[in-house]
């Protein structure tokens, strides 16, 4: 008969003549208490002294309820609670996060004691994928659920590939390709010209349609 310590007891019965049995199914590092009846057609014999032993340490189960706060365009917070089962001390956690859809995105992987943790250095309003594990002496456990999260937006790139063209002697063509790291949604354009040095410039303001003017002051 065995128990979890504080629970009931649990007869595995054997009908070898044995010296010798493996339990399975137990839980990690727990502690279980053994005694040992002897039977014949009488009946039995009084148990054995009990035995004390405990089940080596497992992994820690998941960490829970995974959150994520963009704080700038190259920015966010991640913070989390400790897994409902650790198994034992906690020596720290595993933090994971990937640009999201990308093929040549690779795994980071950050240490940290701590269940709050800033990431630095992000691409502009792009989507990443963040994950964590708590470790042990044993090793990481189980990840948790993955969360989504998009870093905020910032001041456009340049626009590329600029041309002009004359169309009549008295208008031209501009052309551009937008910007490689738009680094949010291009809401407008803006372009300049001058007929001679020193002269004043001339502003053309192009909206997307839907988009309203914001005053200047």
């Amino acid at each position: 008969m065995y128990r979890l310590e504080g629970g009931p007891w649990t007869t595995y019965p054997t009908t070898a003549i044995t010296n010798e049995l493996r339990v399975t199914n137990l839980q990690p590092f727990k502690t279980y208490i053994f005694k040992v009846y002897s039977a014949n057609e009488i009946g039995s014999s009084p148990a054995s002294i009990e035995a004390r032993i405990s089940t080596e340490q497992g992994l820690p189960s998941a960490p829970l309820n995974l959150r994520v706060r963009a704080l700038s365009s190259t920015s966010a917070e991640v913070s989390w609670e400790q897994p409902l089962d650790t198994q034992g001390s906690l020596f720290g956690y595993y933090l994971d996060y990937q640009i999201r859809n990308s093929p040549s995105s690779e795994w980071e992987k950050v240490n940290t004691a701590v269940s709050t943790y800033r990431l630095t250095g992000l691409a502009k309003y792009t989507e990443y994928t963040v994950r964590v594990q708590a470790r042990n002496t044993q090793g990481a456990g189980d990840s948790s659920q993955m969360v989504f999260f998009k870093t905020l937006e910032d001041k456009p790139g340049p626009p590329l590939s600029l041309s002009v063209g004359a169309v009549s002697s008295s208008s031209l063509r501009v052309n551009w390709v937008q910007p490689t790291f738009p680094n949010g949604i291009i809401q407008r354009t803006r372009s300049t010209s001058s007929v001679l040095p020193g002269t004043a410039l001339s502003v053309t303001e192009r909206l997307k349609p839907g988009v309203r003017t914001r005053p200047t002051y």
